[in-house]
Parts: structure tokens; sequence; C-alpha cells
């Protein structure tokens, strides 16, 4: 994929995906990229239109694809696009939420698991799966910018169980027929370079895994604003591609790839 040219598919149904891949492939595009595949909070199917809903994909209550509960469809439907874009030579990236879970309105003081979404799997209401609530991010701090929140619970990623978790469920994506990833968030994850109180080896855990599981794999994560610098961006390029939204910003290209 690397060099070619991804269509986001943002709130796009995997049935609407797939009903477009012959306009897809002939606009040129050689990927499509969905939004989080994990079931969402306060799924409704009432709600048919998903685009103001779109931030509720954003906080999951699950590591896994969704079986059903989502506007994205179901896993069904998410494997049936993969074989059908196969068809086209059009690769399939997934958006994986692996830094935080599903809040319940707002995050307070005190523990993360007192501000879950109910319907959070309760196989996950662990208080060692989250860090120790430290208040929300700051680019000031790599240790706020990775252990502070974003208004939801903070998922402990350097915890061996959540790491394993995370790297289950692109296995369970690569199952559907994914070819590639990008993470949401991914400045707000630890790096193993990150000092002794910051940093995990959540990143060679899960990437390197997932490599061995299935070769060829696109795989990006989001930097976004001046919470990393050049050396810590080269970091996180040992493990994956970046976007980006400060190199070039003052000649208008925004969310560039950086393979460094």
């Amino acid at each position: 994929m690397q060099g070619g040219a991804i269509l986001h598919c943002f709130d796009w149904s995997y049935n609407a995906i797939k009903a477009n891949l012959a306009d897809i492939k002939a606009a040129g595009y050689t990927a499509v990229q969905t939004s989080p595949v994990q079931p969402p909070k306060d799924y409704s199917a009432s709600y048919t239109e998903s685009s103001s809903n779109w931030w509720k994909l954003y906080q999951p209550l699950d590591l896994c694809v969704a079986e059903s509960g989502s506007w994205l469809g179901t896993k069904d439907e998410l494997t049936e696009m993969c074989a059908e874009a196969e068809t086209y030579g059009i690769k399939v990236i997934v958006d994986i939420v692996s830094n935080h879970l599903a809040n319940n309105g707002s995050v307070g003081t005190g523990k993360f698991t007192n501000y879950l979404h109910a319907d959070v799997n309760s196989e996950l209401k662990k208080d060692e799966y989250f860090f120790g609530n430290v208040g929300g991010v700051s680019s000031d701090s790599r240790y706020q910018m990775t252990h502070g929140h974003l208004g939801m619970p903070e998922l402990n990623t350097a915890n061996a169980v959540i790491q394993q978790r995370v790297l289950a469920f692109l296995k369970e994506c690569v199952d559907c027929g994914v070819d590639g990833f990008r993470f949401d968030t991914a400045k707000h994850i630890e790096l193993p370079t990150d000092d002794g109180q910051t940093g995990s080896d959540f990143w060679p855990t899960v990437i390197n895994g997932i490599n061995g599981y299935q070769s060829g794999l696109f795989i990006y994560g989001e930097i976004l604003g001046d919470a990393c610098s050049k050396d810590i961006n080269r970091q996180y390029t040992q493990y994956m591609d970046l976007t980006d939204d400060v190199t070039g910003y003052y000649d208008g290209r925004r969310a560039i790839f950086l393979h460094l």
C-alpha cells in the first residue's frame, strides 16, 4: 500500500463500501479505510444518521470486532467486504482504538473504572487494566501525554493482558481479510524508549506480534499536534508509519504520511 491512494470511508458501512468498490477502483484508489470496527457505545439501530454518532465509534466497548451493534455493520459483512475488495485489488485498512474505552458521560477524579460505560465488556472492568488517573493529557510531559486521559478511561497499555487483548483483536481483523491498521491516538501510547516511569513494550509486543501472524500489513499511527518531537517520531517509526499534521502546516499540506 505504500505509495498508493487510500480512500477514507469515514462512517461508511461495510455494505456501502462493498457496493461502491467498482467506482472506488475506477477513481484510482488502491485501498479503503474504515471507521473503528469495535462495538461503539450507545448504539441504536434507530439512529440511522450515523454521521452524527461518529464519535461513539471512537469510544469502544471492547477490544474486538463488533459482531453486530455497530453502524458500520456486522463482522460477517466486514469479512464479505474484504473478500469483495480483494477481487478489485483494493486493500482494506481498519481504524483501531486501543488507548481508551467508552466513558459513562465524562471522567473526573478517582479510578477510571468509576467512569466506564455500563456496556463495556465486564472482563475489562478491572482497575489494573487502566492507568492511575493523573488528569488530562499535556504536551509538556511524555508521562502526562501517555498516561493522562482524553475524557475517556485510559487503558493500561503497559499491562500484559491488555497487550494480548489488542493483539488478539488485530488477529481477528486479519482473519476477516483486513490488510492494514490505522492506530487512533497513537501518540498517547508509550514507547519502550520513554523513561522507566513512562515507557512500556506495548508497541513491540503488538506490532511484532501481528507482523509475525501476517506479513505485508500496512500499519500507521495518528500523530497529531506538537506532542512529539522529531526524535520521538523516529522512535514510533520503528514500528509503523505515521500521519502528521505539523510538517508542511504553513504551506497547507496536512495529514501526510511519514516513512522515516
